[in-house]
């Protein structure tokens, strides 16, 4: 099976990302890269990606990050690329919701990622063009829009972010898409608060319930995570920590994955220090979650490139 991981291309100095996140004292092993655009740092991120078997990243898309550069360095790297379209940041300014009136603005972008098609180290699936869409499941009338979509760029394999907690998808919303992911399963209500072994194991044994009620049309890319916690971000929503346990969540997300023989597994994230869900290394656990993936991938080789 292939891996994908997410990545984000925050590299600008303005930003002083990493002095919001509850990393600020505990870096990645390669420091704070934020002014590092063309160097030594995302050649670095290529290398270690694909020595953990990492066969592709998916770049989070945002014409002012430093996504074509991140493109630039896969090329170098003989890395495959994909992009995950940022829906909501990219609507009109309106709340978890992707509206008709946003539909230009979505077209106009996906016809803007499209002009990277083309590139060697683009992701193909089927002999199309993979692109990832965030949160598809908020998107009114996603037929319209994504019909549109492959009528102005040609036949794209779109991969839609329906899955997620509440009614089992509607399979007719499934059936606009080549396959079904779904980015992240944080929700704090779905998991037993706390910092041990049962926070994660009810967070998958609830995921595996919800999953075994879906009837779903189009294959399934399941998603690892390593933990997740915003408390430095988003201190206002007061949102609970789902722990990392030394990697122990991982490799139990990983191994509920496997168990649902897909032909892709999604890493939620490669560098989403944001949300705590990086499996970059930091200087606290160094290698440890590459270490993971590696392991993991070793036992299922499957289908790489």
């Amino acid at each position: 099976m292939r891996i994908g991981a997410y990545y984000y291309a925050w590299y600008s100095g303005q930003w002083q990302w990493l002095r919001k996140t509850k990393r600020a004292s505990d870096p990645p092993i390669l420091g704070q890269y934020s002014n590092d655009v063309y160097g030594d740092v995302v050649n670095e991120h290529m290398r270690m990606a694909k020595d953990a078997g990492i066969d592709f990243l998916a770049i989070s898309w945002d014409p002012s990050s430093s996504y074509g550069h991140v493109i630039d360095a896969a090329k170098r790297n003989g890395m495959k690329v994909t992009a995950l379209y940022e829906s909501l940041s990219r609507a009109t300014g309106e709340y978890l919701t992707v509206s008709k009136k946003s539909h230009p603005y979505v077209l106009r972008d996906l016809e803007s990622i499209s002009e990277e098609f083309d590139e060697e180290c683009w992701l193909r699936i089927d002999g199309k063009p993979v692109l990832i869409i965030y949160v598809s499941r908020n998107y009114e009338a996603p037929d319209d829009v994504f019909g549109e979509a492959r009528k102005r760029i040609g036949d794209i394999y779109l991969v839609g972010d329906e899955v997620f907690w509440g009614s089992s998808p509607d399979p007719n919303r499934c059936l606009v898409f080549d396959a079904l992911t779904s980015y992240n399963w944080y929700q704090p209500q779905r998991f037993f608060p706390g910092s041990g072994k049962e926070t994660c194991d009810s967070f998958l044994e609830n995921i595996r319930k919800f999953l075994g009620g879906c009837s779903l049309k189009r294959p399934y890319w399941p998603v690892a995570m390593p933990g997740y916690d915003d408390s430095s971000v988003r201190p206002e929503a007061n949102h609970l920590p789902i722990p990392r346990l030394d990697g122990y969540l991982l490799r139990r997300s990983l191994q509920d994955a496997a168990a649902m023989n897909p032909d892709v597994v999604c890493v939620t994230s490669f560098c989403e220090w944001y949300e705590d869900t990086q499996v970059e290394p930091a200087q606290s656990y160094g290698n440890l979650y590459l270490d993971i993936l590696k392991e993991f991938k070793h036992e299922h080789p499957g289908t790489t490139g």
